[in-house]
């Protein structure tokens, strides 16, 4: 028989607690630009979303815990327009890659933080870009190619995006 000590029931039970969490926060559907909350997954650093006009596409996080970074995916649910699946799926990438990228994008230099013209139309794709550091956070979201403006920025995104597009298991 196998007896359990005090210390060991608190962290099986612990364990136990947890897993039930992650279980939970993953299996619902959330808002797009919802965060996640369990114990362990770390601060969401950086986040960038891909979402045509017909809600199809993908959001990947970047979070941090004790200076390791981890990636991760959600699918839109283009039956439910803002709504992402359920599910949040870490993707195996090196951390130090992912902490490289995020910071060559905060190496670009705007020259213009409001473009000089407008783009409009029906359709197309809308790119979202959100950097975290504890309670300050900048967003940077366009439509299409992005401003003229923008270009350095929104090349390195789109290159970004095609490169987590084309990893192991992330549902594409």
């Amino acid at each position: 028989m196998n007896i359990l000590t005090k210390t060991q029931r608190k962290q099986l039970l612990r364990s136990r607690e947890d897993d039930a969490q992650v279980l939970s926060e993953k299996q619902r559907e959330r808002l797009i630009g919802a965060d996640l909350s369990w114990r362990g997954i770390g601060e969401r650093v950086f986040q960038v979303r891909e979402i045509s006009a017909f809600g199809a596409g993908a959001v990947w996080d970047i979070r941090r815990l004790k200076d390791v970074h981890k990636l991760y995916v959600s699918i839109a649910n283009p039956e439910k327009p803002g709504y992402l699946h359920p599910g949040y799926e870490q993707v195996a990438i090196d951390s130090k890659d992912l902490e490289d990228r995020v910071n060559a994008l905060s190496l670009v230099e705007f020259q213009c933080f409001l473009p000089s013209t407008q783009n409009i139309g029906l359709d197309g794709t809308t790119t979202t870009v959100e950097f975290r550091r504890g309670f300050a956070e900048v967003k940077i979201c366009w439509w299409h190619g992005g401003p003229d403006e923008w270009n350095q920025f929104t090349e390195l995104i789109r290159g970004m995006i095609a490169y987590f597009k084309r990893l192991p298991n992330v549902g594409f």
